[in-house]
């Protein structure tokens, strides 16, 4: 008798560490894998252009190595990501002419930090960037860039380990 109490404890405690250390875990895609595509808005009134959403695997300045995740150019290899699709500006009439660019930037939060980067032809060079932090119903901190010009633009981000 004292052999089978002793199993039937043995078992149900193996039972609950099991019951513990398994559990789910579910990804809340409302802000976790909410990387919505880059928008633009004119700064100035009657000012048209066009603004083009562009994959990760089709924005210039990338590398791609062994067909895996594609980083930016000039950065330390892999201390430095894409976050989300980039977007190209174009038909801007004038250098004057501006619009306003903002990324989604869901994993913020999280201790990422990015700014918004142009490529140049060559390099991919920061732009003067603001975090704008979630207000109402929308749950999501965006990264944006107020005056820029016709060229491709990404949101470029590593994860900061001092924030957390």
């Amino acid at each position: 008798m004292k052999k089978v109490t002793r199993y039937s404890i043995v078992g149900l405690l193996v039972l609950s560490v099991l019951f513990v250390s398994v559990g789910s875990v579910f990804a809340n895609s409302t802000t976790t894998n909410a990387w919505t595509d880059p928008t633009a808005t004119a700064n100035e009134k009657n000012v048209t252009f066009t603004s083009t959403v562009l994959t990760q695997a089709d924005l210039p300045g990338i590398i791609n190595p062994d067909a895996g995740m594609i980083f930016p150019v000039g950065f330390t290899s892999g201390s430095e990501q894409f976050g989300g699709n980039g977007i190209v500006i174009s038909g801007l009439p004038l250098t004057a002419d501006t619009v306003k660019v903002c990324f989604s930037f869901p994993v913020y939060q999280y201790s990422w930090r990015g700014s918004i980067y142009q490529w140049t032809g060559s390099a991919w060079v920061a732009e003067p960037t603001t975090i704008v932090a979630p207000t109402g119903e929308d749950s999501l901190y965006y990264a944006c860039s107020a005056k820029v010009g016709n060229g491709t633009y990404s949101l470029i981000m590593g994860y900061d380990s001092s924030v957390d």
